[in-house]
This record gives C-alpha cells, sequence and structure tokens, in this order.
C-alpha cells in the first residue's frame, strides 16, 4: 500500500512476486492495511514500512514461520517493545480486527485486538539471521539516510 503513486523500477522490482499494489492517499495506518489486506488473497501478510531499505529476507521468512497457527507474528525486543512492521498477519484475522473495532487506528491497538499472537524475540530468534539488525533501520530523515549511505558504502567495500 502506496501513499502516492510507486515509480516504475519499484513496480517491476515486486511484478514477479505476485505483489499487489494498492494507493491509498490519505489513508490512516488501520485503512492503508484494510486496503493492502483487502487486496490480497493470501491467508498470511506481510507489513512492512517503505522506509525500511535492509530488510532481509531470511527475517521475512522466519516471520511467516512463526505466524503459522496464528493470527500475527510480531518482533519484539528485550526490552518488551513490539514492532508493529515489519511483521505478518493472518489476512482474515486482521481485517476482522479492524472491522470490529474502527476507532482504533494505532497498530498495535489492533494487535491487541488479535486472539493469537506469537511474538518473535528480535535476539534469539532474529539477530542469527540478521546480526547488525539491519532489517529494523528506518530511513525517516537525512541523518538516517546518511546511515544508510554509509553502512552500504562500508559493506561495499568488504
Amino acid at each position: 500500500v502506496f501513499r502516492s503513486e510507486p515509480n516504475l523500477e519499484l513496480v517491476e522490482a515486486l511484478a514477479p512476486f505476485g505483489a499487489k499494489i494498492v494507493v491509498t492517499k490519505n489513508g490512516s495506518v488501520d485503512q492503508m492495511l484494510e486496503a493492502g489486506f483487502s487486496a490480497s488473497k493470501s491467508d498470511l501478510c506481510l507489513a512492512v514500512r517503505e522506509n525500511i531499505p535492509f530488510l532481509k529476507p531470511s527475517l521475512v521468512f522466519a516471520l511467516f514461520e512463526a505466524a503459522r497457527g496464528n493470527d500475527a507474528a510480531l518482533p519484539k525486543w528485550s526490552d518488551g517493545r513490539i514492532e508493529s512492521f515489519p511483521a505478518v498477519y493472518r489476512r482474515n484475522a486482521l481485517l476482522g480486527a479492524i472491522k470490529q473495532n474502527r476507532g482504533l487506528t494505532k497498530p498495535l491497538e489492533i494487535v491487541d485486538a488479535l486472539y493469537a499472537v506469537r511474538y518473535v524475540d528480535i535476539e534469539k530468534e532474529l539477530k542469527p539471521l540478521d546480526p547488525d539488525l539491519r532489517s529494523f533501520m528506518f530511513v525517516d530523515n537525512a541523518r538516517q539516510l546518511e546511515n544508510a549511505r554509509n553502512y552500504v558504502m562500508m559493506n561495499a567495500k568488504m
């Protein structure tokens, strides 16, 4: 789900995976999730933010595995913080929670309305797949963009 039309390069990169592109301009997080999950036919769906440039496929796979038999699989830090993105959600369960709780707009409020949530320990289960935990690195501002560029340049020289 995008807030504006994605560029052609991104569309071409997503096409081989059968990903659907939904554009919802001015939507809240719950509206965007509802639009995206309604367009999907998959039982389990990955929800990610658009500003996570280093998301590891192995981490995504682990989240899908953890979601089997659950309504969702969400990463959880050792201090108790929970990441609502990236996460895997059972499509019908999430859509039902959104529809039954129309006043809830924050992702973790919607997660609280689900029944079977598997919290995936980041340190124990995901760090072995992503040792630097770059899958959780957001790029929201110029400083973070510079950090991301430095990371890419450091790893390109190795």
